[in-house]
């Protein structure tokens, strides 16, 4: 609760700098505080908000490859004898690809492994991934059209020239790709692809509102491209004339 207004941005640089030491304090200490969602989303924005991107990317990723194995496995997954539901032990199992309440360091010797299935807060993963890896997020400004990207991929994936996509993606009547290519230890290719037609000029500004990119008209299939160090940020406006 101490990172709820680094989280809500209301702290102050100060107030954030007294707080700094504790991300590394919760990371090196993740028992029951990194093992629950409804404690990871305060968390990385908290650190998304201190400046902290590659931190929550690093976090993120490595509890996304903890939990994605038991999610995505292909067979049901019999509970023996430590949880005790009352029911006869041909129920007692788990269904792959159903989010669990929580997301244990550990499954073995766990009275409990996942709490309750098909749990809301447990199914916010691929939420924070987009925020924090693919950096897409909303736009604080109220006066432009515009969202944020701030690709942030952690050490583990910058590897040869892998690609890294997120399909789908949505702002106001805009329908897109996000792909992420790696170039180096320290650089990525974006590409954005437009699935819908925007009669706009859209602009890829970065944070100084230096254009980087800009395209006067932008129909289903546009493509726009550019290189850009891993976990900075630009913006991508869609209202400007």
């Amino acid at each position: 609760m101490m990172f709820t207004p680094v989280t809500l941005g209301l702290a102050t640089p100060e107030q954030i700098q007294g707080v700094m030491d504790k991300f590394q304090f919760f990371y090196d200490h993740p028992k029951h505080f990194l093992e629950w969602p409804s404690f990871m989303l305060p968390f990385t924005e908290a650190a998304w908000n201190a400046g902290l991107r590659t931190f929550a990317a690093k976090v993120l990723a490595e509890t996304a490859d903890r939990i994605y194995a038991r999610t995505a496995r292909r067979d049901l997954s019999y509970e023996t004898g430590a949880v005790s539901t009352g029911l006869p032990q041909r129920f007692n199992y788990r269904i792959p690809g159903v989010a669990n309440e929580f997301w244990p360091l550990s499954i073995e010797n766990n009275p409990n492994p996942g709490g309750c299935e098909n749990y809301g807060w447990g199914a916010t993963m691929p939420t924070l991934l987009i925020r924090n890896l693919i950096g897409f997020r909303e736009d604080t400004s109220t006066d432009a059209m515009q969202f944020i990207l701030a690709p942030t991929l952690p050490q583990a994936l910058l590897a040869g020239s892998k690609r890294y996509r997120g399909c789908n993606l949505h702002y106001r009547d805009a329908t897109f790709d996000v792909d992420l290519t790696v170039r180096s230890e320290d650089s990525l290719e974006v590409t954005l692809t437009f699935k819908s037609t925007i009669t706009n000029h859209v602009m890829i500004l970065y944070e100084s509102d230096q254009v980087l990119r800009e395209q006067s008209e932008v129909h289903g299939g546009t493509i726009l491209s550019w290189v850009m160090n891993n976990g900075d940020l630009v913006k991508v406006s869609l209202n400007s004339s």
